[in-house]
């Protein structure tokens, strides 16, 4: 299977994410719209989409114009039903592709935070497996405002965290990629923004101590469910063959 991953800054990568979809076999190509062109806005030859988080917010075309260029690989996607995952700016441009929108929030959301799924997600076959609540990195300053015929998933008890749109797209604001390194890389980048907003550095690090390795289990889990949705597209022609006779 072969994926894109649209990456928009060093500090956020795939993390936790990456060791399970390679175990499944999966070709990563990596892309940073903010420094090249390519690859152009076209998923030909690619089995699956993960638009990731980053620095810059959903409204900022001004100073991001590659911007433009996710939002149109995240609808070509939604139009060949290409298995998606947008995660925090990724799910936040994916609320926007589907007509809804993205605004900063009153009071960011940083730390650990509880993410309760509604009854309907428990059968859902990308977030099924993470039961009806879980703590997550949080970490955003935008939230996401959905139309009225995509259902929320997922929320905190301050923001919307997860949804879906059609058959094979989901958008999350946590960052379930998110592991050790990477959080302790945004504690260390934005201290101020931690202190004010996530009880300080020194608890944010102590409480992910305590909490990583259940946020990491929970990854493998979505990534498995990932990897299974794209190998049912790839499989799904050679099963339709074989139908057919």
């Amino acid at each position: 299977m072969r994926l894109l991953i649209v990456q928009h800054d060093d500090t956020a990568g795939l993390g936790s994410l990456e060791a399970p979809l390679r175990a499944r076999g999966a070709d990563l190509e990596v892309w940073f719209p903010n420094r090249t062109a390519e690859p152009s806005s076209t998923l030909e030859g690619y089995d699956g989409l993960i638009v990731l988080g980053g620095e810059a917010h959903p409204d900022q075309d001004r100073e991001h114009p590659w911007l433009a260029a996710d939002r149109a690989l995240l609808l070509e996607a939604l139009d060949l039903e290409l298995p998606t995952l947008g995660i925090c700016l990724g799910g936040q441009l994916l609320a926007q592709v589907v007509g809804g929108g993205a605004a900063r929030m009153p009071r960011p959301e940083i730390g650990w935070f509880t993410v309760r799924l509604v009854p309907e997600a428990r059968h859902d076959p990308l977030l099924g497996g993470l039961g009806d609540e879980f703590c997550a990195v949080v970490w955003h300053h935008y939230g996401f405002d959905l139309p009225a015929d995509v259902p929320v998933l997922g929320r905190t008890s301050r923001a919307q965290h997860a949804f879906r749109v059609g058959p094979s797209a989901w958008g999350l604001q946590f960052h379930i990629e998110a592991d050790r390194p990477t959080v302790e890389g945004w504690a260390a980048g934005s201290p101020d923004d931690v202190e004010a907003h996530g009880g300080g550095p020194a608890a944010l690090l102590r409480e992910t101590a305590e909490r990583i390795d259940g946020h990491v289990a929970a990854a493998r889990e979505l990534a498995d469910r990932f990897a299974d949705l794209v190998e049912r597209r790839i499989d799904a022609p050679r099963q339709a063959a074989v139908a057919g006779g």
